[in-house]
């Protein structure tokens, strides 16, 4: 279908709808067009005599020219009947196929009748080839006739000979040659004055000749013109559907030209639109893994200073403890009751703030440690966004 549209394109007028719907596309089309329309089936082949009339008598435009056909049978049938009332009834073709049977039996049989049987076969042979020859004169006298479109009556008249005294002359030969021609390529020659009962005058003919043959020839003219303005008019109306047709491409040429133009910047504007978006994306993704980077390291620094403060922490509770209570007796007896009085206050106050301090240590301790969560939480949700945002890019 890529092609028809292709040739409908280059040529509406050859190839539209109602052109193409004349001739059928499928089997059952077909089998109707075939039942509607009578088309040579072929059956019936040419035979030696079809293509020996085509030769003689062909007609370039109407096939065989059945009036010079006739013509000629019409001379040869005279012809003959002349020559067997002059030699009598000969012996037919059936006769001869007999006797030569006869002779190639006799031979076979190698009889004392095969010479016989051989000159009979031979005589009536003879017989038989002379009954189909005619003379110059006669043969000349029928193909005048046949010519001249004399009927029956006028060529007996002709050929008796009694009353004509045919001289040979030295234009009898060109006389033949054209009549001869004019049979084989069907040129009409009419003489007007040309009578049976008067002697033939072969200047006189040919003047009548050259007389039809100027006029056949003047007719022809308006026919040649008519034929002539016809085929200008054609290739006009030719000419003109190639002009058509060629517009036709130029305009699709420049269209599909300037589409493919402008679908090329496009995809041009798109190519250096994705490939600044990929840059840039490359640098975020960069800068966001020197971050990621940072964080993790920040990350690993306060980790290891918490546990270093969680174990000083611990030393530190483990030793102020003992020191406290070696410590209290620092006095004599003398300070001993007073000293006694105020420990269990000192003692109190000391745990009382060593509590308060570890607390805020490690209240200072878990805010820090919440914030890092909260940051590292932040940027692998803005990582995962920005992987997702990089897939969709990519797709």
């Amino acid at each position: 279908m890529g092609g028809l549209k292709l040739l409908r394109a280059a040529n509406p007028k050859l190839f539209s709808d109602t052109e193409c719907d004349k001739y059928p596309t499928s089997y059952e089309e077909l089998s109707v067009f075939l039942k509607r329309e009578q088309v040579y089936s072929g059956a019936e082949l040419p035979t030696e005599l079809d293509y020996l009339d085509s030769v003689l008598y062909g007609d370039g435009e109407r096939g065989i020219d059945l009036d010079r056909k006739l013509r000629v049978e019409y001379a040869l049938f005279k012809a003959s009947t002349i020559q067997t009332e002059r030699a009598g009834p000969g012996p037919s073709l059936d006769e001869l196929v007999i006797l030569n049977e006869q002779v190639q039996g006799a031979h076979k049989q190698k009889t004392s009748e095969f010479a016989q049987k051989q000159h009979a076969f031979y005589t009536a042979l003879l017989a038989l080839l002379q009954s189909v020859s005619l003379d110059h004169v006669t043969l000349q006298s029928v193909l005048t006739a046949a010519e001249g479109g004399r009927d029956c009556d006028d060529l007996e008249k002709s050929v008796s000979g009694v009353s004509r005294s045919i001289q040979p002359s030295p234009l009898d030969e060109v006389t033949s040659y054209l009549i001869s021609g004019a049979l084989q390529h069907g040129v009409d020659l009419k003489p007007s004055t040309l009578e049976a009962e008067s002697p033939r005058d072969d200047v006189t003919f040919f003047k009548e000749c050259i007389d039809s043959l100027l006029r056949n020839v003047e007719s022809a003219q308006p026919l040649a013109g008519s034929h002539n303005t016809e085929y200008d008019r054609k290739d006009e109306s030719a000419d003109s559907d190639i002009a058509v047709a060629l517009k036709d491409l130029q305009l699709a040429h420049s269209f599909l030209t300037k589409k493919f133009e402008g679908d090329r910047n496009e995809y041009l504007r798109s190519i250096d639109k994705l490939t600044r978006t990929n840059k840039e994306l490359s640098h975020e993704l960069l800068t966001y893994h020197s971050e990621l980077s940072t964080v993790r390291e920040n990350c690993d620094i306060l980790t290891k200073e918490r546990e270093e403060l969680k174990s000083q922490l611990e030393c530190h509770s483990s030793l102020s403890t003992p020191n406290l209570v070696q410590s209290s007796p620092v006095s004599n007896a003398s300070v001993s009751s007073t000293a006694s009085g105020s420990k269990p206050y000192s003692i109190g106050v000391m745990r009382n703030e060593f509590k308060k301090v570890l607390t805020d240590t490690q209240n200072r301790y878990e805010k820090e440690l919440q914030e890092e969560r909260d940051l590292r939480k932040q940027l692998e949700q803005e990582l995962a966004s920005f992987r997702a945002r990089r897939s969709g890019y990519n797709l």
